[in-house]
């Protein structure tokens, strides 16, 4: 997951179309790497885990796991090796454990920031927020997607 990080963060600010939050995102990851901060950078581990969280998982290399290859553009995985239901399942715990951890370090560091320090960062504040928001933006958007799709699920269960 480390690895994929840096890939996955300049993906998402080269996927950003609204140009005032690409904008944003830009100065924010300027910011980071000129001053350091510990705080945009765990925003922006937050915002990449959901990324990866939310895509598909394929299978890379010489080893498929039993998993045939599919040739089917209507599947989504055209050309790959998808990740059996339960590694898929254990990878998306492993993806929800690490955006919790962030999540309360990013916490506990807003709040000695805001709480406890004299001299506040303001605009790193907003970055951080900033960040935050279209993250929780992002997450909405992807459970409706969710949901929309579930709803045009036939099941054979009836409660």
């Amino acid at each position: 997951m480390e690895a994929s990080r840096p890939k996955v963060h300049d993906m998402m600010l080269n996927s950003i179309e609204d140009p005032l939050t690409h904008l944003t995102f830009q100065e924010a990851d300027r910011y980071r790497k000129v001053h350091g901060s510990d705080i945009i950078d765990l925003a922006f581990r937050i915002r990449t885990t959901a990324i990866l969280s939310a895509g598909w998982g394929s299978i890379i290399g010489d080893e498929t796991l039993g998993t045939p290859n599919v040739d089917s553009a209507e599947k989504g995985y055209c050309g790959r090796y998808p990740l059996p239901v339960p590694l898929a399942h254990q990878i998306d715990v492993i993806f929800v454990d690490t955006m919790e951890c962030d999540e309360r370090r990013l916490v506990t560091a807003l709040s000695k920031l805001l709480l406890i320090r004299k001299k506040k960062v303001w605009f790193e504040i907003f970055l951080v927020y900033f960040i935050i928001m279209t993250h929780l933006k992002f997450i909405h958007t992807q459970a409706v997607s969710f949901m929309r799709a579930r709803e045009q699920t036939v099941s054979t269960l009836t409660l």
